[in-house]
């Protein structure tokens, strides 16, 4: 291959024709591309008209919702007063309860002494069994020598 200007020349011009295929190929996958955007904005612009459709039912019972709400309220209003004296009712009963559980641990404790007294009573009884037994057995041996 020589190195000349015709050689050149057509290089350049091959190189050309290559660069304007490539464009005419970008240029065609660009627009390729622009009609599938303006076919799914027409399917997006459905849809967008749909969900306007139901925002639009969505925005009516959200309407009902807060209506039932602000009854709900004045409901809850009208029975606080009510909830008020059951919680004073229940506090006065936490503290009956309270007291008797107190008044429950005395006894309890009083329990607990009493059975520490029997406890011990018994334990001076089996000593007292235990002082007879050997005394019988003294006793016994004595006779029976």
């Amino acid at each position: 291959m020589d190195f000349s200007v015709e050689n050149l020349t057509l290089w350049l011009i091959g190189l050309g024709v290559v660069m304007l295929i490539l464009l005419v190929v970008v240029a065609w996958f660009y627009l390729k591309g622009i009609y599938t955007g303006i076919s799914s904005m027409s399917q997006d612009t459905k849809v967008f008209s749909d969900s306007a459709k139901s925002l639009s039912l969505d925005i009516k019972s959200l309407t009902l919702s807060m209506s039932a709400l602000g009854q709900d309220i004045r409901n809850m209003n009208q029975h606080s007063g009510a909830l008020s004296q059951d919680i004073k009712a229940l506090n006065q009963d936490t503290n009956i309860l309270n007291q008797n559980i107190d008044n429950l641990s005395g006894s309890v404790n009083g329990l607990i002494a009493s059975q520490n007294n029997v406890t011990q009573a018994v334990e001076k009884v089996e000593q007292k069994q235990d002082d007879a037994a050997k005394s019988i057995e003294r006793i016994s041996k004595h006779f029976s020598e």
